[in-house]
């Protein structure tokens, strides 16, 4: 696409536009399927099906199992954990109340990012208690790289993180091209993906608060 015939004005609202949605990051192809058991890096760990997670085939867009990830990082932003897993969210019979996940990628650097993370510091209590979790994964730090423990460690005390934060930078749930922050809303009564939306949107929360609202909330 190009803007060489726009004028000066409207491009600076399209800028302008744009870095109030996301922040534009990578291309991320999606590798070849795997079987369940087979890891597809370090930081990530597939393990066995299990019963009590359902099985695949799996996928990373709408309507597909989204597949038991694992990461390094802070449960509820407060203790360390080398295997935060998706499993750890799954309620087929809502007897742990769960009601909606957001995965949610993000980067140090992204400054839509940061808006998002301050909004949660004050909102997220009021979701946790209509079933809402959230695991938010950082993909890049300030600089673009990848992140490590000590980013981890300046973004909770940044923003009072009260969810999971993990490390994720093989970005395990996106494919595409990542638009800063990438949302993946999954459905905790059979996790299967229920919608993908790049960028801080209303729909979004429009989505989460239905799937709340379907699983009895």
């Amino acid at each position: 696409m190009t803007l060489r015939s726009t004028s000066s004005s409207s491009f600076v609202f399209l800028m302008a536009l744009s870095i109030s949605l996301g922040c534009a990051g990578r291309v991320v192809q999606d590798p070849p399927q795997e079987e369940p058991s087979s890891p597809p890096g370090p930081v990530l760990v597939v393990p066995e099906p299990r019963p009590d997670y359902p099985a695949g085939p799996y996928g990373k867009t709408k309507g597909a199992i989204v597949q038991n990830f694992s990461w390094s990082g802070y449960r509820d932003g407060l203790v360390w954990d080398d295997r935060i897993s998706l499993r750890d969210y799954y309620d087929p019979d809502g007897s742990r109340g769960i009601r909606a996940i957001r995965i949610m990628l993000g980067a140090v650097w992204c400054a839509v990012d940061n808006t998002v993370a301050a909004r949660l510091r004050t909102t997220y209590p009021a979701m946790k208690s209509r079933g809402v979790r959230i695991v938010s994964g950082l993909v890049e730090d300030a600089v673009r790289k990848s992140p490590t423990r000590s980013t981890l460690d300046t973004w909770i005390a940044k923003f009072n993180v009260s969810y999971d934060l993990v490390l994720d930078p093989d970005h395990a749930v996106a494919v595409g091209a990542l638009t800063f922050p990438y949302n993946v809303i999954v459905d905790p009564r059979t996790m299967v993906i229920v919608a993908v939306v790049s960028g801080d949107v209303p729909t979004v929360d429009a989505l989460i608060d239905d799937l709340v609202k379907r699983n009895g909330g």
